[in-house]
């Protein structure tokens, strides 16, 4: 059994002569290797496109060009869709501002409503292109409610508590 000698009397090139030689060597060695093929194989396009096949590199970025302006063209068609829809709507609503202002007055307080009422929706349905006047959801759009289904408060539901919960 080999004597341990105490560690203060060994010289320091000896005691780091273990690492030094083969742990720290193999270590760099391991790192260096990783980083050549995790750098290499994050640049194979690169690579093949500028050193081994620059034909296919020019052909591809022209492709791409060519993508990217169409994806421009169509945006660009669609912005002005859009704008075309925006001038379309203001003046749906203008011709919808004007026809309200070619339509008869309200009526004054005491006259009859129901006429009145009648008048607001024939100058709406003017409005309705006609192939869309006979349909269910204009009907329902502008129907008028009857004088006794409109509450008589804006919160009053037409029942009161009492009458939910007799006591």
């Amino acid at each position: 059994m080999p004597e341990e000698q105490d560690i203060s009397t060994i010289a320091p090139q000896k005691l780091m002569g273990s690492f030094s030689k083969n742990r720290v060597l193999f270590c760099i060695f391991v790192a260096v290797v990783a980083h050549v093929c995790v750098i290499g194989g994050s640049s194979t396009d690169f690579i093949y496109y500028n050193w081994i096949n620059p034909e296919a590199g020019r052909v591809r970025e022209e492709a791409r060009r060519a993508a990217r302006e169409e994806e421009e063209k169509k945006k660009l068609e669609a912005e002005e869709r859009e704008r075309e829809a925006a001038d379309a709507a203001a003046r749906a609503a203008a011709s919808n501002a004007v026809a309200r202002a070619d339509s008869p007055a309200p009526a004054p307080a005491g006259t009859n409503t129901a006429a009145a009422s009648t008048n607001r929706v024939s100058a709406e349905i003017k409005s309705v292109p006609a192939e869309y006047r006979d349909t269910k959801i204009v009907r329902e759009t502008l129907e008028v409610a009857p004088k006794s289904a409109v509450p008589k408060k804006p919160d009053d539901l037409g029942i009161s508590i009492e009458e939910t919960n007799p006591m």
